[in-house]
């Protein structure tokens, strides 16, 4: 039981902090770096406050009251020890957040636009940059990782996906245009933290896999915590899928 409340509160106060942070800067810069304090401060619980940072990053019109970060919060908890688990996957911190929002606006989901219109033109050129952008942020973020492994055990994925997102998400304070490519970065950042043999002979494959399910995930779920890790998740499976139809073929 001691369990479940330290983790809830570690999860909460990382939500809470990042949330309103957000506001006065952007959601990368925000759970970044509070990602990266807990990172280096509080190593054996710097998953669950990577988790709840993904909660904090959440728009105010979704997450509407510290009652509703209070409730996914509660959900999340209770998500991280059932996928406990699940280890080696990139991203599963952002899918527990997101699952956990999720469970909370489900009664009043009738009320929120589910999807939207995109705002940006999506050319070839857009694509290019964003392949490129995940491709540098998956082997910062793996190279870090190489660096941290043995002075931060327990939290180098973590410290390495929030220095990659601190990176990137401080651009668009003065490219503001770069905010989108920002988020491919972060989502990049959190596949990153997949089991390093499985990431390492495929960088430009799950750049390319991360940058499309971005692209087809963008519109979707506008504001919602975790989306970008639930992006990063999902890429890092059918990057794991693929990678293994490949070898069986041969």
């Amino acid at each position: 039981m001691r369990s479940y409340l330290h983790t809830f509160l570690i999860i909460f106060v990382a939500s809470t902090l990042t949330f309103y942070l957000s506001s006065y800067t952007n959601p990368v810069f925000s759970a970044s770096l509070f990602g990266l304090i807990f990172g280096v401060l509080f190593r054996k619980y710097a998953g669950r406050a990577y988790c709840g940072c993904f909660i904090g990053m959440s728009s105010s019109l979704v997450m509407r009251s510290l009652y509703l970060i209070f409730l996914a919060s509660m959900a999340a908890t209770i998500l991280w020890f059932l996928f406990r688990r699940v280890k080696g996957y990139g991203g599963k911190l952002g899918f527990i957040a997101f699952l956990s929002i999720l469970l909370v606006m489900l009664p009043s989901i009738s009320k929120f636009e589910i999807s939207i219109v995109r705002d940006f033109e999506l050319d070839l050129l857009l694509i290019a940059l964003a392949v490129l952008t995940s491709l540098i942020a998956l082997k910062i973020t793996y190279f870090l990782r190489k660096i941290l492994k043995e002075s931060f055990k327990e939290s180098e994925s973590v410290i390495a996906s929030a220095l990659t997102g601190l990176t990137f998400g401080f651009i668009p304070f003065f490219i503001p245009e770069f905010l989108i490519l920002s988020e491919v970065a972060h989502a990049s950042s959190f596949a990153g933290m997949s089991s390093l043999n499985l990431i390492e002979k495929g960088f430009v494959k799950l750049a390319l896999i991360t940058t499309l399910v971005y692209v087809f995930a963008f519109p979707l779920f506008p504001g919602f915590g975790g989306k970008l890790g639930t992006i990063a998740f999902i890429s890092v499976i059918l990057y794991f899928i693929l990678s293994n139809l490949s070898e069986a073929s041969l």
